[in-house]
Formats: structure tokens, sequence, C-alpha cells
């Protein structure tokens, strides 16, 4: 089969994440990102010229891909000008929808790219964005201390720290962004 006369950035940031849900995290090289994205070695190189570089792309990829989900339950549908409490119900009711692969996926890519912290810098503007948000004035400590209970449950799920029964995972998600008590 001919290869490709144009590259599918997205087609190679989707070989990424099959291979790293696939492998956990393990051997994730230029040359089985290209195989399996039916694309030459040199064609992949000329997008992303190193791993790193890839990572980092994919990793802004899904993070985008959280906010935007985020965003569709926000009254506003945007972070900015929401209250925090709206982000907490947004963040809870996006978090149930994430399975073990696409927490997997997040972990290994953050891992992968802890050896060149500048290379998290999309994770750490969106975080900048969810904090802003968390400490307008006039939010409860509550609302900030559910989002971190979310947070602290996705990072041991998705490192495999802790195995969360679906059900508790659930209960824990939805208790935390239900409404705050008066």
């Amino acid at each position: 089969m001919a290869r490709p006369r144009t590259i599918d950035r997205d087609g190679i940031l989707d070989a990424v994440d099959t291979l790293l849900v696939e492998n956990r995290g393990k051997s994730l090289t230029i040359d089985k990102v290209a195989q399996r994205a039916g694309v030459s070695k040199g064609g992949l190189i000329y997008i992303y010229p190193d791993r790193e570089t890839l990572i980092e792309a994919a990793l802004a990829r899904e993070i985008a891909r959280f906010r935007t989900a985020t965003e569709r339950h926000l009254p506003r549908g945007t972070l900015s000008g929401s209250t925090a409490e709206d982000l907490l119900r947004a963040f809870a009711t996006e978090s149930l929808n994430e399975d073990d692969a696409s927490l997997g996926k997040l972990a290994y890519l953050v891992v992968a790219l802890l050896d060149t912290p500048e290379r998290l810098a999309p994770f750490r503007a969106f975080y900048d964005d969810l904090l802003a948000v968390l400490m307008q004035s006039g939010t409860r400590p509550e609302v900030s201390m559910r989002f971190f209970a979310i947070e602290g449950l996705s990072f041991l799920r998705a490192f495999q720290v802790a195995r969360i029964p679906q059900d508790l995972w659930e209960k824990v998600i939805g208790d935390a962004g239900g409404p705050p008590s008066a």
C-alpha cells in the first residue's frame, strides 16, 4: 500500500494514543508511531522532530479535548466568567465520562515529559485557568476541596495506584460535583 502524500497530524496523534494505551506507555518510538500511522519516519520527523515534541503535541490535544468537553457543561460554554460551583459541576460531570484508557493515556503522557518540564506548559496553563476560577473571591472552601478530591481520585486511578471500582468512582465523583452544602 502506498503511503499518503499528505500527512494527517491527527492520524499521527491517534497512533500515539493507541500505542500508549496498548503498551501502557512503554516503548513509544518514532518508528512505531510512523508504522502505526502509516507514514514514513522522515515524514513524521518533518512534523514532529523528536519524541518529546510528538508527546507534547499529544498531551496538548488531550488537554484541549478535556477542556472542550468540560466547557460544554458550563452555562457560558467557557471557563472565562464561570463560577467555581459551575466549574466544579462541569468538571465532575466530564470526569465521570473518563475511562481507564483516557486517564492512563494522560498519565503516560505526563510521565514521559517529566524530564523536560517546560514541555508540560499546556498542562500547567490548563490548571492555571482552572485555579483562576476556583480562587475567585467568594468561592467557598469546600468547592475547592471537592475539586481537589476529584483530581486526587482521578490521579490515583490514572497512575493505577488504587483500583477504584466503577460504582465507587461514580459515587465519589458524583457526590463531589453535587451542590455544596449550605
